[in-house]
């Protein structure tokens, strides 16, 4: 991070600090609300992260008794939400998260025994604060403190029977063949000629509203984005050098790396790997985008739109796979 960024950083901290002295934030309203005929122990609110992939959980979790609520998709709303309840020098998933929690809980009463089950949103990462991060946020809110579960989670980690987990990887695994058999068949309509990689942490990858919906742009650019499936993604230590070069034997040689601001896998450790993988495969190119509540989208867009005419340009210059 060069001198200049660092000096951004800080003139946008003191203008956040300067204008939350001045804003008023009406908190949502958090008067009890009953939940109807739920158990003290199997009620469940998930937030509106990775969302498809969320909802096939609920379903499998429901069918073993669990009652479950699903909060709506996280946005734009929900970030700004959460940065008035959090740091704004964490993970944009994880504040984006936070907003989603205390915008749309609004009543769920503490006594029914409701716990919040987090997606853990990568690894190697600050994502273990998620359950301090969220608790701290609910606390400002004057919310009663909700039991806070991980989902696979390093921390307080939702135990399940062999039966329940063979039904969670279930309902991964239809939520990644889904999304796929979409993708492909958006890109055969589409006529797309050209693959590239999608990855990045589990929220930010499977979350439209987060993402500002990556994969619709790729497929409307006549690309077809790859992307590593759920398990992958959520699995402890993700092996990034070996998803790349997953990608890589598969033939691709084009990666988008999306990356959120204060998150340390993504701008630590994954640009670390990245010289890796251009010293192993000389003609491997990373794209690094970022997300952050104050990202110009615009940026974004023009930043993808070069990865992406460069990789239509070699298509050509490609050895049959």
């Amino acid at each position: 991070m060069t001198l200049a960024t660092i000096r951004i950083r800080l003139r946008s901290l003191r203008a956040a600090l300067d204008k939350r002295r001045t804003d008023t934030f009406t908190v949502p309203d958090l008067s009890p609300r009953p939940t109807l005929g739920v158990s003290d122990t199997e009620h469940f609110i998930v937030p509106g992260m990775a969302p498809e992939h969320m909802t096939y959980v609920a379903e499998e979790l429901r069918a073993f008794g669990y009652h479950i609520d699903l909060l709506p998709q996280t946005d734009a709303s929900c970030a700004d939400t959460g940065l008035r309840f959090s740091d704004n020098d964490l993970c944009y998933s994880t504040v984006s998260l936070v907003g989603n929690v205390i915008r749309h809980l609004g009543g769920i009463v503490e006594a029914n025994g409701a716990r919040i089950l987090v997606p853990q949103p990568c690894t190697e990462c600050r994502g273990v604060e998620n359950e301090i991060v969220l608790r701290d946020g609910l606390d400002k809110t004057k919310l009663a403190k909700l039991s806070i579960v991980g989902f696979p989670g390093i921390y307080r980690q939702l135990h399940v029977s062999a039966d329940e987990r063979r039904a969670i990887e279930r309902a991964l695994a239809r939520a990644d063949d889904d999304l796929r058999t979409r993708v492909d068949g958006r890109a055969a309509e589409l006529g797309a000629t050209t693959d590239v990689a999608v990855i990045g942490n589990f929220n930010l990858l499977f979350t439209p509203e987060l993402n500002n919906h990556v994969f619709d742009l790729l497929l409307e650019e006549g690309v077809r984005p790859l992307f590593p499936s759920s398990s992958e993604v959520l699995a402890m230590n993700a092996p990034l050098l070996e998803l790349a070069g997953g990608f890589y034997g598969r033939g691709v040689r084009d990666i988008i790396f999306l990356q959120t601001f204060g998150c340390l896998t993504s701008n630590v450790y994954g640009r670390g790997v990245g010289k890796l993988l251009k010293k192993k495969y000389p003609d491997l190119n990373i794209t690094y985008i970022d997300y952050d509540s104050g990202v110009s989208e615009t940026n974004q867009i023009n930043r993808i739109k070069l990865a992406l005419s460069i990789a239509k340009e070699r298509v050509g210059t490609r050895p049959p796979r």
